[in-house]
């Protein structure tokens, strides 16, 4: 009997308190929805796109001057010069068949081997002599030479010199390509350390540089990017929302990629979204 006088005189009032409750709880939750979220933003702009190329090459002489047996008189009979000596251009390096044979060019003496045949009875030159100014000799693939030109600056090093570095400049690249060892197809590129440069000859010389592979074209960064099943997208920022909008993607560099389309210069992205983003949230304005 109590029991009922009580749900007959406070009945009504519980059942209204619960349903203010659950008001509350809803208007909340819908506030929480409806909160500005905090983001970091990008912009869309135009920018070079660069490739770095990291190759290893030889050092070797610009000119050099390579004396066989067969091209001479007779046998040597005398040499007044030795390996490691530089000479001058027209100074006299030996004789054949008494004729003096002069230096071409102004170098150092890298060997002498006056019998002109190695251990196995080949035929190689009786004397070489490598000009004083030296170059590196690398080797890049066809997709980074089309971006190589002559003037380009370059880091090098060498591991058995560690912790030196020198600059280079290109000064010349193949205009063919010839298939390595490997079988793949490189193209020859030369490059001429600034001096001092005391890396010897036949030494093994790691080159570094930047390429431009794209000039002043539309680009956002790799992190703005989410996947959107077999497409790619961004979330721009559009009257107090973010929206989703699929790109079209061109070249890439290290840190920034091509729009083709889908964006314009100027535009507001989402950079590092957040996986939980949805488009048509409400954002805080950028």
């Amino acid at each position: 009997m109590q029991r009922r006088r009580f749900w007959r005189h406070y009945g009504w009032w519980l059942v209204i308190l619960c349903l203010v409750c659950l008001l509350t709880v809803a208007g909340w939750l819908l506030w929480q929805r409806q909160k500005p979220v905090r983001l970091q933003w990008t912009e869309v702009s135009k920018h070079n796109l660069s490739n770095a190329i990291m190759e290893s090459g030889t050092v070797k002489p610009v000119q050099r001057q390579l004396v066989f047996l067969n091209q001479l008189p007779g046998p040597i009979e005398n040499t007044y010069v030795h390996p490691g000596e530089v000479v001058k251009k027209g100074q006299a390096l030996f004789t054949s068949g008494g004729v003096s044979w002069p230096a071409s060019i102004t170098g150092q003496v890298l060997f002498v081997h006056p019998q002109g045949v190695d251990s196995s009875g080949q035929p190689e030159p009786v004397i070489e002599v490598a000009s004083l100014q030296k170059q590196i000799v690398i080797e890049v693939s066809e997709e980074n030479a089309v971006h190589v030109h002559a003037g380009q600056r370059v880091l090098l090093t060498a591991d058995a010199y560690p912790g030196q570095t020198w600059r280079g400049t290109v000064i010349s690249v193949a205009p063919y390509a010839a298939e390595n060892v490997n079988g793949s197809s490189q193209v020859e590129v030369d490059i001429k350390p600034h001096t001092p440069f005391t890396v010897p000859y036949g030494f093994t010389v790691h080159a570094e540089w930047n390429t431009v592979i794209a000039q002043h074209v539309l680009t956002i960064p790799y992190s703005a990017l989410v996947q959107d099943g077999t497409q790619y997208a961004v979330f721009v920022y559009q009257n107090h929302r973010v929206q989703e909008k699929i790109v079209s993607l061109g070249q890439t560099d290290n840190s920034l990629v091509q729009v083709l389309s889908g964006l314009s210069d100027g535009q507001k992205i989402v950079n590092n979204p957040p996986s939980s983003l949805q488009s048509g949230e409400v954002v805080v304005q950028p």
